[in-house]
């Protein structure tokens, strides 16, 4: 009993999955109508914003556009959109979206600080990786020394230096 509460807890946390009833749950499809309909709403918005905005803002700014018709675009189903579409990237700080062609990256900060190390082909400082994920993520400094500490993924090369676990 305990395993089934959990697991419609998480089923209901996450934003790529529907409610359909109590217990009932779908994946949310890309339909045309999806496409179509949500999708350029949300650009449109980001692009009136012309900054980043919490998944819940787009949300509720994209119903403001539609409020005159019967559709609605619930908070989780926009979530989900702006994590499924490759138009919007996360910027770093949580629930918050932008603009892939504002220069956001869709990799997540993990993926990023990998790829700085392998650039640079050596250790590198914890602020001189910040520096390369800060160009596309306003992730906060703290956050990356978190996953540079805690992700599993890189080790500790004297004060302050981090490489990539082998």
């Amino acid at each position: 009993l305990n395993l089934l509460n959990l697991i419609i807890k998480n089923c209901s946390l996450d934003p790529r999955i529907e409610t359909k009833i109590a217990g009932k749950f779908s994946t949310y499809r890309m339909t045309k109508y999806v496409i179509n309909l949500w999708i350029p709403l949300i650009i449109q918005v980001l692009e009136e914003a012309q900054t980043p905005l919490y998944y819940t803002e787009i949300a509720d700014r994209v119903n403001d556009k539609v409020i005159s018709s019967n559709r609605h675009l619930e908070p989780r189903r926009a979530h989900s959109l702006l994590i499924e579409n490759s138009s919007f990237a996360h910027v770093g700080i949580r629930g918050t979206y932008g603009l892939v062609k504002w220069g956001l990256r869709k990799e997540s900060t993990v993926e990023l600080a990998v790829e700085c190390i392998k650039k640079a082909g050596f250790p590198l400082h914890w602020e001189q990786i910040y520096n390369y994920i800060s160009r596309f993520k306003d992730s906060p400094k703290m956050n990356i020394r978190s996953i540079l500490d805690q992700s599993g993924k890189f080790e500790k090369k004297g004060e302050g230096f981090y490489r990539i676990k082998e």
